[in-house]
């Protein structure tokens, strides 16, 4: 059998101010199809599973330059920083035995929000020091377009049919208070999950609601 040889892809990142971003991460998937609009829950997901899906990953250095070898094929690009939002920076296919120059790629500054939440039993008493699950799935009609909204309902069987999802696990303070942080900007359905031990038998959200995450909130 013939062994066929790697190629490799390069690239520069910078951020918004045009200066280099060191550190930033690079990673190429096979056979993902990223959408800008919920972009950054399937980054969740597919790191996650990343032993399941093939990916090749290379870290920028001083001057925001990244490479990194990996079998021919077509892949799709992510790129993110801390402090900084991702980028889907769009397809590339690599060749044998050549190396593919990917266009420079400039990451915007995060402005994200957060959310809290008050929680109680049904006794009424705050639901202090328990682990809970916090699920945000963007609403289907702020999205963009229809390929969008396909995307979303195709990424949600894709976690169906491996399973396991992107909630957060969280803790609840002593007054029963549950925080994320990080999150985007936009409209989501959130649900809210308890521990096996109190969550209802039917396996529905203890807790559900439409609600708005804004920037620096």
């Amino acid at each position: 059998m013939e062994l066929r040889q790697l190629g490799a892809a390069a690239g520069k990142v910078f951020g918004a101010d045009g200066e280099p971003l060191k550190d930033a991460h690079v990673r190429l998937y096979s056979n993902v199809n990223f959408v800008p609009e919920i972009l950054e829950q399937q980054i969740a997901y597919y790191e996650t599973f990343s032993p399941v899906i093939e990916s090749h990953s290379a870290v920028c250095d001083e001057k925001g330059a990244w490479k990194l070898n990996a079998p021919p094929g077509v892949y799709s690009c992510v790129i993110g920083a801390d402090g900084y939002f991702p980028n889907f920076a769009g397809l590339t296919r690599v060749h044998e035995n050549a190396a593919a120059e990917l266009p420079q790629v400039r990451l915007n500054a995060r402005r994200s929000g957060g959310i809290e939440l008050a929680l109680v039993k049904l006794d009424g008493k705050a639901l202090e020091k328990s682990s809970v699950r916090i699920d945000l799935e963007p609403v289907l009609a702020e999205l963009k377009n229809q390929r969008a909204v396909q995307a979303v309902q195709n990424f949600k069987r894709v976690i169906q049919a491996i399973g396991g999802g992107v909630e957060e696990a969280v803790e609840t303070d002593e007054k029963g208070v549950a925080a994320r942080e990080n999150i985007s900007p936009g409209k989501y359905n959130l649900r809210v999950y308890l521990d096996e031990s109190l969550q209802p038998q039917n396996g529905e959200p203890y807790f559900q609601k439409e609600v708005e995450i804004k920037a620096g909130e």
